[in-house]
């Protein structure tokens, strides 16, 4: 019962509040003294989204105090999250590996998600945000796992529906982070990968000679890619991860853009790191 209103067991949370309170200096006392019902309170709201009308009703909380009380832990947690997601080393990658199917070493799989929100009253915006792929006003993020055990190692920025996959990748250039000889595993739209990295394991794009059918290298990538997918089903039991982002306010102007930009950024390393913390993924076995 208790995860699935906050989204994680009794037991976990316990740990969550313990961990998250070395991260809440600069805060006041008094928010530090209640952090455990902060603490709450933002799970609750993460994991289940209601309107702030319905959360206070349901609280017995005034909007505003539940509001402010929201972005303060959420600045805490972010800076818990931060430690959750460094970027592994060489030899961390290596030790969660999979083997493919030549024995090549796939140490990344990646995928872009991407979050329908609010439309805007400003045309401007509207062309931004609007993406072809769902026909939809969404914004774009390319998130990254290693293939072992989904531990999230990559979150990039938040891009406006308008930048596809392609464009996130290339903006990002996650490439550099990695040695030629580590193989990364996406699907087809990141087929341009292999003309940076060409160890790049890609649906529908066969090295030539390979030796098999293409049919069964597709499902051998996709048997290694679901990881990935695996991770998005578990960013997306948080509801605000998975419904209409809620941003109207920050869309009423070309300048606010970048602020709902960074608050769905932060919303999902705030959830990446829970998942790392706290979740987990089906594991592949080599």
């Amino acid at each position: 019962m208790f995860s699935s209103v906050f989204g994680i067991s009794k037991e976990k949370f316990q740990n969550f509040l313990k961990q998250v309170g070395e991260f809440a200096d600069g805060e006041t006392m008094q928010f530090k003294t209640h952090l455990e019902e902060h603490l709450l309170d933002f799970l609750f709201y993460i994991k289940n989204y209601p309107t702030w009308r319905t959360f206070s009703f349901l609280w017995s909380k005034s909007v505003d105090s539940l509001f402010d009380g929201f972005h303060r832990m959420m600045h805490v947690v972010e800076k818990w999250s931060q430690k959750q997601l460094v970027f592994p080393n060489e030899e961390e990658r290596s030790a969660n590996s999979v083997r493919f199917m030549k024995q090549e070493k796939i140490v990344f799989c990646f995928d872009c998600c991407e979050q329908i929100v609010c439309s805007s009253i400003d045309k401007r915006i509207e062309n931004i945000i609007f993406g072809s792929k769902y026909k939809d006003h969404t914004f774009n993020i390319l998130v990254g796992c290693n293939p072992k055990n989904g531990k999230v190692m990559f979150v990039s920025q938040t891009f406006e529906g308008k930048k596809n996959d392609v464009t996130a990748l290339y903006q990002t250039e996650l490439w550099k982070l990695f040695k030629q000889d580590e193989y990364l595993c996406g699907d087809q739209a990141f087929g341009v990968l292999r003309d940076f990295h060409p160890s790049t394991l890609i649906k529908n794009k066969m090295p030539q000679d390979y030796g098999v059918t293409e049919e069964i290298f597709n499902n051998n990538v996709d048997s290694v890619r679901i990881i990935i997918e695996n991770v998005f089903a578990y960013v997306r039991r948080f509801n605000i991860c998975d419904d209409k982002l809620r941003i109207k306010k920050r869309l009423k102007s070309i300048d606010n853009l970048q602020k709902a930009l960074n608050f769905h950024n932060r919303i999902w390393r705030c959830v990446c790191g829970i998942l790392n913390a706290f979740g987990s993924i089906r594991k592949i076995s080599e």
